[in-house]
């Protein structure tokens, strides 16, 4: 499906900083729970209106401070989830002298051979997280990690296996990067934040491709077009067109949809989208970067045709039964994997909430509509996620549905994260 990033070799010049310290808490092994039990059963006041079959069996216990006065506001258990997962996050894959997530921070051995690998894209998802946990709570604590992160990659050391400006062989995994750091400039106002994403979109527009009608390919070495990538640079085009005044960015925006619209990754029959058109695999996050693009487009000209799509998207993709497990809970259109899969149904959801919230501000009744099924779609999943997937460390599993095999790791950790973001 994907790759990892190679690391191995090239990091044995690295051993001197690695003997400095594990710099992070053990993890648990990709596949394997940080527990072996769900309590499960919700509380009520977090589950609306779910069915019974789409919970199981565990309690989600939300932990309120002990010392918390009794006039103090009550604590959204949403919100507490968020806060303890973020920190279970960090507990079991941070590694401090490298300012990024790993597979397992204590494993040197596995840092020198390659076979503890960094999490790279994921990473850049986790960014955005942690980003968007600040703005909506006003929670500064986690500036000083964006800093170190952004002070360690944007000039990274050699021995690393990406480039300046957060930038790899992959234009997706690119396209995250530049994503995380725009969400960050609009936070700070700090224009270093802005310069990462013009960086990776200059690099990444160099390789359209012209003369097979168009598209921006997976990796720098290839020419497969995929949604993902496409939609990826469809979002930051439009975004940067919004933040700098610059026409040229909505150009390139404009060209991406045109090519997409004729590139035949759309399902004809249900309008949901493939992986690509050699490819119809479906995703839940190639549905959630098209959304993405598409509401960017009409933020950035106020294009009704944008958001029409938009919105018949949103439906086709929230009822369709290849998306629908146990309960009518969201899944996946193939079987779980533990690779990059877990991490996709939190993107969807990020990008629903986006849309829901541009249609909130309108006065139409069929946006007002759509935005309710989206606002309903998202509660009744994040409130399944509580139920089925998390663990009373707050470390979430890959698979939402109860009753179902689950599998930990940072993936289902950061998709989890964004969901419960876009349910506050």
């Amino acid at each position: 499906m994907r790759r990892g990033i190679l690391w191995g070799a090239s990091v044995l010049t690295a051993t001197m900083l690695l003997a400095c310290g594990a710099g992070g808490g053990g993890s648990p092994e990709d596949g394997a729970g940080p527990g072996t039990d769900l309590a499960l059963d919700a509380a009520p006041d977090i589950l609306p209106d779910l069915p019974p079959d789409a919970v199981g069996t565990a309690d989600v216990p939300f932990d309120i401070p002990a010392d918390a006065p009794l006039d103090a506001p009550p604590v959204d258990p949403a919100l507490a989830a968020l806060q303890q997962g973020l920190a279970a996050m960090d507990a079991h894959y941070w590694y401090a002298d490298f300012n990024l997530w790993f597979r397992d921070p204590t494993n040197l051995e596995g840092l020198l051979d390659g076979t503890n690998q960094p999490y790279w894209w994921q990473s850049a998802n986790a960014v955005e997280v942690l980003v968007d946990y600040a703005r909506l709570s006003g929670d500064t604590s986690g500036d000083a990690r964006l800093a170190g992160i952004y002070d360690f990659f944007v000039n990274p050391p050699s021995f690393f296996p990406v480039q300046a400006n957060f930038l790899n062989d992959y234009n997706d995994d690119s396209g995250w990067w530049a994503i995380a750091w725009m969400k960050e400039f609009d936070r700070t106002g700090d224009p270093r934040h802005l310069a990462i994403p013009r960086a990776i979109f200059d690099r990444v527009s160099s390789q359209w491709q012209e003369a097979a009608g168009g598209g921006i390919p997976w990796n720098t070495t290839s020419t497969y077009l995929n949604s993902v990538t496409n939609g990826l640079f469809m979002i930051v085009a439009a975004r940067l067109a919004v933040r700098t005044g610059d026409p040229s960015y909505l150009d390139w925006a404009k060209k991406d949809w045109a090519w997409y619209s004729q590139a035949g990754i759309f399902d004809p029959g249900t309008g949901v989208v493939f992986d690509a058109a050699q490819n119809h695999d479906l995703w839940t996050y190639n549905q959630g970067v098209v959304l993405g693009g598409l509401t960017e487009l009409y933020l950035a000209t106020k294009g009704d045709e944008y958001l029409d799509r938009a919105m018949a998207l949103a439906d086709a993709a929230m009822t369709h039964p290849a998306l629908q497990g146990v309960g009518g809970v969201l899944k996946e259109g193939k079987p779980p994997d533990p690779g990059d899969q877990p991490l996709f149904k939190g993107i969807f959801l990020r990008y629903l909430q986006q849309l829901r919230d541009v249609l909130d501000t309108s006065d139409d009744p069929g946006r007002a509509a759509c935005a309710a099924r989206i606002h309903a779609f998202i509660d009744f999943n994040v409130a399944a996620m509580q139920a089925n997937a998390r663990d009373a460390d707050g470390m979430f599993a890959d698979t939402w549905e109860p009753g179902v095999v689950h599998a930990w790791g940072f993936p289902s950790q950061v998709s989890a994260m964004a969901a419960l973001l876009a349910g506050l």
